[in-house]
This record gives structure tokens, C-alpha cells and sequence, in this order.
């Protein structure tokens, strides 16, 4: 099975609108941004559902960074199924905005493999886990939102907030922007695409940049 091929399964139409959130890496400001458009979209009106990545629930994640070795495939093979479960439930009438999209998580795989942490014979097992959850089935997202940040940006963010069980290796996060930044390439001839470029906008900080965020991201849905 070919490790380079791209993530594209999902082709079912959403009940409502689904908006997903995805980034260059990890620490860039995902879970910032799904709460800033949900307040937004809540006060123009709008019924809204924030899904949020359940990292603290996964039991092989702190074990994963320590012995990787041991723990990363079934870590991973966590979050697809998470993630799975997530994407497949129905707005209600609501607008989802999803904490990272299914192909973010397929790509920190796909990196972690890249840079030896995941061997190739794991990643083939993920792989093959990952397809069977039959993704076809499960909505598009109406929009996906990726956020982009300068490779100083990305090394700072991620010192800044790092989790105690984390290590920060600048080279593992400028992989990871690599990786996903090749599919952000094949992504916008497939989906509908907003790329929100992080360091000229601050909307984790600043009003203006927050009510400018939530304006773009409402003229794309």
C-alpha cells in the first residue's frame, strides 16, 4: 500500500453546515478558532454545536509520546475512531464546527511515519484501520478552515503552549507543516477551502481581528 497517497474519502453532503478547522501543525490555533467562530455565529443569530478533539480521553496518548515505539499506533487508531464518530453525527439544525478534521489526523500519522517515530508497517496497519471506518459514508464539510503561520510563529506557539508530557523538536513541526501544506495544495481544486493566515491575525487576542475572522469565514458558508 502506497504511504504517499493524499486523504479524500468523504463525498456524502452534509445535513446543514459543517465547518472544520485544520492547520499547519499542532499550536496553531484550532481549538481557538472553533470557539471565536462559535461565538460569532451565536451572535449573529445562529444555532451552533462546537465538536472539540477528545485528546484527554485517549488512554494511550501521554504513553504514545514517551514510548512511541509502543503506544503511537494504537494512539492514533484511537483518534480515527474518535474522530470517525464525531463526523458522522448530524448538525439537528445546528452548524458543526469541527476541532480538527479527520485529514489533519491522517496526516500527523503520515508524518510521524516520515520522521521514523511511526514505522512503515504501522502506518500501513493505520492505514488499513483508518479505510475500513468506511468514510464515504460520513459528510463532506461544507467549509474547511485552515490556518497558516510562519515557521518562527509555529516554533514560538508551540514552546508556548506545550503539554507537560510534550517535547518541542522544531523539526517535527516543520515536517508536520510540510505534510499538511501539500495537501492544502490538492485540497482546494477539491473542497471549499478558507486559509486564514494567523500572523497578521490575531483573533485569539485582538476584537477587531476576532469580528474580522468571523465576517470572512461567514462569506464562504
Amino acid at each position: 500500500m502506497e504511504v504517499e497517497k493524499e486523504f479524500f474519502c468523504r463525498t456524502g453532503k452534509p445535513k446543514g453546515v459543517r465547518i472544520e478547522v485544520m492547520a499547519d501543525s499542532l499550536r496553531v490555533g484550532k481549538t481557538t478558532a472553533v470557539k471565536v467562530i462559535g461565538e460569532g455565529l451565536r451572535k449573529r443569530g445562529e444555532k451552533v454545536r462546537e465538536s472539540y478533539e477528545d485528546w484527554q480521553h485517549n488512554p494511550y496518548l501521554k504513553e504514545s509520546y514517551s514510548d512511541p515505539a509502543r503506544s503511537f499506533l494504537e494512539s492514533q487508531k484511537w483518534f480515527a475512531k474518535r474522530k470517525w464518530e464525531q463526523v458522522r453525527e448530524e448538525g439537528k439544525g445546528n452548524i458543526i464546527i469541527q476541532d480538527v478534521t479527520p485529514e489533519m489526523d491522517y496526516n500527523y500519522a503520515l508524518t510521524n511515519m516520515k520522521l521514523g517515530r511511526m514505522s512503515k508497517q504501522n502506518f500501513r496497519e493505520y492505514e488499513r484501520f483508518f479505510y475500513a471506518l468506511n468514510w464515504e459514508q460520513v459528510p463532506a464539510p461544507s467549509l474547511v478552515v485552515y490556518l497558516t503561520v510562519s515557521d518562527e510563529g509555529l516554533i514560538y506557539r508551540a514552546k508556548q503552549s506545550r503539554r507537560e508530557f510534550e517535547t518541542v523538536d522544531g523539526h517535527y513541526f516543520l515536517t508536520m507543516k510540510r505534510v499538511n501544506r501539500r495537501w492544502l495544495r490538492m485540497a482546494k481544486a477539491r473542497m471549499n477551502v478558507l486559509v486564514i493566515d494567523t500572523d497578521n491575525l490575531d483573533f485569539a487576542n485582538q476584537d477587531d481581528a476576532r469580528a474580522k475572522f468571523v465576517n470572512m469565514l461567514a462569506e464562504n458558508i
